[in-house]
């Protein structure tokens, strides 16, 4: 055993019922669990000779320490991320002979890796659920006293804010005068400013929300469905072999976007460095 680390969920959950309890092993097995007695863990794989492991200040991404060793026989010290879901992130290759020991900053913005006689700072980059529209900014977020996220839509103007309460929000986007609000089980809304919802939907297949120029698309195996400018409802098309295609084939795109109309996504997943 290498590691046993348990977030105690003081800062607020990723998600409800998520994993917090992580275990790993020197042959680089890990493994998250819910509580002490679950039945489900998420096994993972992390490729490394682990060394330590730690969650962030709200549990919402794990860094894992340790090296790989090459045909030569040379040690590459690396540090792999993951989510809560035990979704691989970023992996971070550092210069050195050993990673001796790493820490998190309170704020969770940046990690500190005490590699041979120095110590290292690695700035997080994290991936934000927010979009801007009719003079609002809308942003979602998580506190401690609550399971849900927090949607706020603040006026920009009239310095007015105004909460709504919403489960396991997975994407936040807007175009024109309206926003899109997509959740992990399966359905999503069309607000506006105040808001009023204007539209709410459900799939059989979680939704991804894609920022196509000027025009949030919500892709789902069902059919897709865009929100115009000049339109506060969503137009649906039924599903066909062309959506299917884009539901496979955007995953990929967003990993090696195309420099001439590179596509969008806002995802709650934190980013590592």
């Amino acid at each position: 055993m290498v590691g046993i680390e348990w977030y105690d969920g003081s800062k607020g959950y990723y998600e409800p019922n998520c994993p917090v309890l992580a275990l790993c092993l020197d042959n680089g097995r890990m493994q998250l669990m819910r509580h002490d007695m679950d039945d489900s863990a998420i096994c993972i794989d992390t490729g490394i000779k682990p060394k330590a492991i730690r969650w962030n200040q709200n549990g919402a991404m794990l860094a894992v320490s340790g090296y790989q060793t090459t045909g030569e026989g040379q040690q590459l010290w690396l540090v792999q991320f993951y989510n809560c879901l035990g979704e691989h992130l970023r992996t971070l290759r550092v210069p050195g002979s050993g990673i001796n020991g790493i820490a998190w900053e309170g704020s969770g913005l940046r990690l500190a890796l005490a590699v041979d006689s120095h110590i290292f700072f690695t700035s997080m980059r994290h991936s934000y659920l927010w979009a801007y529209f009719a003079d609002t900014l809308v942003y979602a977020f998580t506190k401690a006293e609550r399971q849900e996220h927090c949607v706020m839509f603040w006026g920009t103007r009239s310095n007015e804010r105004y909460a709504k309460y919403v489960k396991r929000i997975t994407h936040v986007a807007a175009a024109g005068e309206f926003c899109l609000l997509a959740t992990k089980v399966r359905c999503w809304a069309c607000a506006d400013s105040w808001l009023c919802v204007l539209q709410a939907n459900t799939a059989s297949q979680e939704p991804l929300v894609l920022l196509h120029g000027c025009m949030p698309v919500i892709a789902t195996t069902d059919g897709c469905s865009k929100l115009s400018n000049k339109c506060s409802r969503l137009q649906y098309h039924a599903a066909a072999p062309q959506t299917q295609q884009l539901v496979s084939i955007v995953p990929k795109a967003l990993q090696m976007p195309n420099p001439a109309s590179p596509p969008k996504v806002f995802k709650p997943c934190p980013k590592g460095p």
